[in-house]
């Protein structure tokens, strides 16, 4: 390309001199159906270098922003686009959440159609993990940390016939990382961890235990039942989605008949 040589903004083929608009004219004639089907991303946000720099940091919130930038776009638009909910796009922009299911990363790569060059190099690779690795040092695996349910179960076989409090403790950051990782992932992603994490409460609560920690064990199992309730909605299982509710809003009660 010659200095100074203008290009298309949207399919980045070479402009006439006596072309003074930003656009070829075939992408001028078909600019108004782009309109009416909806937001699209010209081609020049991916020549952005803040944008190939946050993308090759595995950055998506800083990525997001800056091509909302280039393209003014809402993040409504920015949403449709990605496929991902405008309140986690909001999080994921402003650094409260990032974007690491590398199924999730695929999509969305994939829906906005980012060219091979500029795609974070980990999905490029096919690898199953991004990886950050310091200047200089080659690239390791992300190792198989534990969730915190499989240290409770592990605690709990320990321990004591009753439930230790750290284990009540390490169920309800499952719970917790649940909900966390949902909105990234969704139910189905997530049913497998979220129906194993309910059946573990359930044995625990067939168990023997003080009634403090049965009151525990019965908060923490109305919640599962919730989420699971919650993931059954999403995922159209209606009649299930029924019963993981009932049996939710039943839990409270028979805790408090524990005296």
């Amino acid at each position: 390309m010659t200095r100074n040589e203008r290009r298309c903004s949207r399919c980045d083929c070479s402009l006439s001199r006596y072309n003074t608009e930003p656009m070829c004219a075939a992408c001028v004639r078909t600019a108004a159906d782009d309109v009416s089907a909806g937001p699209h991303l010209p081609h020049q946000v991916w020549r952005d270098a803040e944008v190939a720099e946050a993308l090759s940091e595995w950055d998506f919130g800083r990525a997001f922003r800056r091509i909302r930038e280039i393209a003014s776009l809402r993040q409504e638009d920015m949403a449709e686009l990605t496929g991902l909910s405008q309140s986690f796009l909001s999080t994921l922009e402003s650094g409260g959440r990032r974007l690491a299911n590398i199924d999730k990363i695929i999509s969305v790569l994939s829906r906005l159609q980012v060219p091979p060059d500029v795609a974070p190099r980990p999905v490029q690779a096919g690898m199953c993990e991004p990886q950050t690795p310091s200047l200089g040092q080659p690239a390791l695996s992300v190792p198989p940390w534990e969730s915190p349910v499989e240290i409770a179960k592990r605690l709990n076989a320990t321990t004591a016939s009753n439930v230790d409090s750290t284990a009540l403790l390490l169920l309800e950051q499952g719970v917790a990382e649940i909900v966390e990782r949902y909105e990234a992932e969704g139910p189905y992603h997530l049913v497998t961890e979220a129906v194993e994490l309910r059946s573990f409460i359930q044995r625990l609560l067939d168990g023997r235990q003080p009634p403090e920690r049965r009151r525990s064990l019965f908060r923490l199992a109305a919640q599962a039942s919730g989420l699971l309730g919650y993931m059954a909605v999403n995922a159209g299982r209606e009649s299930l989605a029924e019963a993981y509710c009932s049996e939710a809003q039943s839990l409270p009660r028979r805790s408090e008949t524990l005296s």
